[in-house]
């Protein structure tokens, strides 16, 4: 009797990102096309799963082969926080995992996901789970990989919004900030302001001197520029100061607003006048670029070349230019921030834009 391909579950969590569904996609074809695999959609990612409410499908070449360029996910996402912070639930919800894995007899699992989805997996590894990661993440920050699914049509979409409203701001000489994602790490916020000539990038690992800022825009203002243009990724803040909360309509606390508040003081600061655009959203829907559909087949293809191998316990990724593993051993909640020796500051300061720092040695726009 021949020996049957592996049935492999798979599942996105986590927020949603351009990409999702090239990493589907790639998934099911290498899985049966070259193994024989074969591969069953979970729905609403892994806490979907654990509380059975999730339906689960069989995914056939046929299911997928168009969804290379749609936004979203077919399998549906969670982001409503994970249920395994609480070290008795997180044994609920292993145990029901387990249970459904079995129940679906089931080889291994492919999550496709960011730092909480993934450091829920490493609980089901530890648990003795077969389990292979795939990075997705438009924040860029998962530890263990160089870029993840989604940052490269992120930064595609702020970067065109950034160069918009730089051309309004410069015909009405209007400051303009544009608030990007990015709780804990720039990386969108300095891939932009560099991307897009900024006057200034705001960002979570550096907090910002005011004085700084507004010194930069006069000065480019006494060359004769009009306008300005900042940056802000919705973790920075001010020294001093703490990042900006606003309520939901639900009530709940969300990172954002500082953006608004940047605008508040550089017109106090400057007396001209200054808005803010807060894009959210529209940063993770939409088509992915060719780069990150690049990304999430080769990804995929590599995540299924490891669970034929049967070397599970494993996160896919790319570091200089290649691709590498990173073992769930290793992961830890730890976000990937940029570094202070990352040459993309170098580069940004080299430039003539500004990171707010207090004593900064970059040139001032000419």
């Amino acid at each position: 009797m021949a020996k049957r391909g592996l049935r492999l579950g798979l599942c996105t969590g986590g927020g949603d990102c351009p990409g999702l569904n090239a990493a589907i996609r790639g998934v099911v074809l290498h899985a049966e096309l070259s193994y024989g695999m074969e591969v069953y959609g979970i729905r609403d990612g892994l806490t979907g799963l654990s509380q059975g409410s999730s339906g689960v499908e069989r995914l056939p070449v046929a299911r997928v082969e168009e969804i290379l360029t749609r936004g979203g996910t077919i399998l549906g996402t969670n982001s409503q926080g994970s249920p395994f912070r609480d070290k008795a639930a997180a044994q609920r919800h292993i145990a029901a995992i387990k249970a459904a894995v079995a129940r679906l007899k089931l080889d291994a699992l492919i999550v496709i996901g960011g730092d909480g989805s993934q450091f829920m997996a490493k609980q089901l590894v530890t648990a003795g789970l077969a389990v292979i990661g795939i990075p997705k993440t438009i924040d860029n920050d998962l530890v263990g990989t160089e870029q993840t699914i989604g940052f490269a049509t992120a930064v595609d979409i702020t970067t065109e919004a950034a160069c918009r409203l730089g051309s309004s701001g410069e015909a009405h000489n209007r400051v303009m900030i544009l608030e990007v994602m990015g709780r804990d790490a720039g990386h969108i916020a300095l891939a932009t302001a560099i991307a897009s000539g900024a006057h200034a990038a705001l960002l979570p690992e550096l907090p910002f001197a005011l004085d700084t800022v507004v010194g930069h825009l006069r000065a480019a203002q006494k060359t004769g520029q009009r306008g300005g243009l900042i940056i802000a990724a919705e973790g920075a803040h001010a020294f001093g100061g703490d990042p900006v909360f606003r309520r939901s309509v639900s009530g709940s606390l969300l990172l954002g607003g500082i953006g608004a508040q940047v605008a508040a003081m550089v017109y106090e600061a400057m007396g001209i006048e200054a808005r803010s655009t807060v894009l959210g959203h529209v940063q993770r829907g939409g088509t992915p670029n060719p780069a990150d559909r690049i990304l999430a087949s080769s990804f995929a293809r590599h995540a299924v070349d490891l669970a034929q191998q049967g070397a599970f316990g494993r996160i896919v990724g790319i570091r200089r230019g290649r691709a590498s593993e990173t073992s769930y051993a290793s992961i830890t909640e730890k976000r990937r921030t940029i570094d202070a020796a990352d040459p993309m500051l170098q580069t940004v300061e080299a430039l003539g834009t500004t990171l707010g720092r207090p004593s900064t040695s970059n040139k001032r726009r000419r």
